[in-house]
C-alpha cells in the first residue's frame, strides 16, 4: 500500500509541473530562444514567458518590438496571463502598426480585470479598425463601466450600419442615461439604418436622450423626418407641465419640439410637413412662439409654390398666434403670398390686420391695395 501511495504522489508531482526547471533556468532558456531565427521558436519562447509570470516581464517587453506580427500577437496573449501587470505591454500592442496585432490586443484589453482607461483605449482602437473589431465591441457592450459602454457607442458610430446591433443594445441601456445619450448621438453617423434605434430614443423617458435623438435626426437629414415628426408632436403630462411653468423652466416636451423645429428648418423643403405642424403650434407662451418663429423663418426661405398651401391653412387657424405667424411668413415670401395677406387684412383681430398691413408695406407697390384696405 505504501508503495502505491508513493507512486501516486510521484505521478501527481510530475503531472502538475512541480518537477520543472527553476524559474531562473527556464528564463535563461527562453532568452536563448527569443533570439532564434525561427518565428515558431520565438512564439514558443513568448508563450513560455507568459506561463512563468511577472518574472518574465522584461522578456515580453523586448518581444513586443519583434519584427514578426505572430510573435507580437503571442506577446499580447502572454501579457494577459500577467493580468493588470501586463498593461504597459498592451498599451504598445494597441498602437501596433499591424491591424491583426491590435485586434488581438483589443480582445485581451477589454477584459474586466484591466483598468477602465485600458478598456476604453481598447474600444477606441476597435472603432478605428472598424468591422473586423466588431466581435470585441459586442463583448464590451456588457462592460460594467458606463465610460466603457459610452466608448463602445462612439466606436459603433464610427463603424457605421454594420455596428447597429451594438448600438441597438446601448440605446436602451437601463443602467445609465449618459450611455443612451451617447448612443443616440452616435446614431447620427449611421444614416437611415439607425431610424429604428432613434425611434426608441425619441420615446425615451429622459428628456436629454430625446434631444440627442433630434440632433441625430438633423444630422441624418430628410430620411429622419419621421423622427422629427414624432418630436414635433410630443406631449407631456399636464401636471408635469404646470410644475415646470411654476419653476420658470421650459417644459421638456417643448424643448424637444423647439429642437425638432430647428432641425426641420435646417433640412429645408423636404421638411415642410414637420414645419407645417410647427407653424400651427397653438398658444401664447414663449415656447410655442419660438416653435412658430422657427417655422416662419424656414418657410419664408423655401420655394413659394410649395409653402403657400401651408400658409393658406394657417392664416385661417382659430388661434391668433398661428394666424399672426402665417402673416409674417407671407411677408417674407413676397408678391406670390399676397392672397394670404388679403385674407389676413379682413381678420376680425386688429393685431392680425396690422401685421398684414406692415407685411404688405414691405413688399411694395404690388401690395398697396392691401394697405389701402387697412386704412379704410
Amino acid at each position: 500500500m505504501i508503495q502505491y501511495t508513493f507512486l501516486f504522489f510521484c505521478f501527481f508531482y510530475l503531472s502538475f509541473g512541480f518537477a520543472t526547471d527553476p524559474p531562473d533556468k527556464a528564463i535563461e532558456e527562453i532568452l536563448k530562444n527569443i533570439n532564434s531565427n525561427s518565428v515558431g521558436t520565438r512564439v514558443s519562447a513568448v508563450e513560455a514567458a507568459g506561463r512563468i509570470g511577472v518574472e518574465a516581464l522584461p522578456i515580453l517587453e523586448r518581444a513586443v518590438e519583434d519584427q514578426s506580427p505572430n510573435v507580437r500577437k503571442a506577446v499580447a496573449l502572454a501579457a494577459d496571463k500577467l493580468k493588470g501587470k501586463g498593461t504597459p505591454i498592451l498599451e504598445k500592442i494597441l498602437t501596433d502598426k499591424e491591424e491583426s496585432v491590435r485586434i488581438t490586443g483589443i480582445q485581451v484589453a477589454i477584459k474586466s480585470y484591466y483598468t477602465v482607461n485600458m478598456r476604453v483605449s481598447a474600444v477606441e482602437t476597435a472603432g478605428e479598425i472598424g468591422v473586423k473589431a466588431l466581435p470585441a465591441l459586442k463583448r464590451a457592450v456588457e462592460d460594467q463601466s458606463p465610460n466603457v459602454r459610452k466608448a463602445v457607442a462612439l466606436a459603433a458610430g464610427k463603424i457605421g450600419v454594420k455596428a447597429l446591433p451594438v448600438l441597438n443594445t446601448l440605446i436602451t441601456d437601463k443602467k445609465n442615461e449618459s450611455v443612451r445619450i451617447t448612443a443616440a448621438e452616435a446614431a447620427g453617423n449611421m444614416g437611415a439604418g439607425a431610424l429604428p434605434a432613434l425611434r426608441k430614443a425619441i420615446n425615451d423617458e429622459s428628456f436629454s436622450v430625446r434631444i440627442a435623438a433630434v440632433k441625430a435626426a438633423e444630422k441624418i437629414g430628410a430620411d429622419a423626418l419621421p423622427i422629427l415628426k414624432i418630436a414635433i408632436n410630443m406631449k407631456e403630462k399636464k401636471e408635469h407641465y404646470s410644475v415646470l411653468i411654476f419653476r420658470h423652466t421650459t417644459p421638456p416636451h417643448m424643448e424637444v419640439r423647439i429642437a425638432a423645429a430647428k432641425a426641420a428648418a435646417k433640412i429645408g423643403i423636404e421638411a415642410l410637413p414637420v414645419l407645417e405642424i410647427a407653424l400651427n403650434t397653438e398658444g401664447a407662451l414663449i415656447y410655442a412662439s419660438t416653435i412658430r418663429n422657427t417655422a416662419i423663418e424656414a418657410i419664408g426661405n423655401i420655394g413659394v409654390e410649395t409653402a403657400l398651401p401651408i400658409l393658406e391653412t394657417a392664416v385661417n387657424n382659430q388661434d391668433h398666434s398661428v394666424r399672426e405667424s402665417a402673416v409674417k411668413a407671407a411677408g417674407l415670401i413676397g408678391i406670390k403670398a399676397l392672397p394670404i395677406l388679403e385674407t389676413a387684412i379682413n381678420d376680425q383681430d386688429y393685431l392680425i390686420r396690422k401685421s398684414a398691413a406692415e407685411a404688405a408695406g414691405k413688399i411694395g407697390r404690388e401690395a398697396l391695395f392691401i394697405v389701402e384696405k387697412a386704412i379704410n
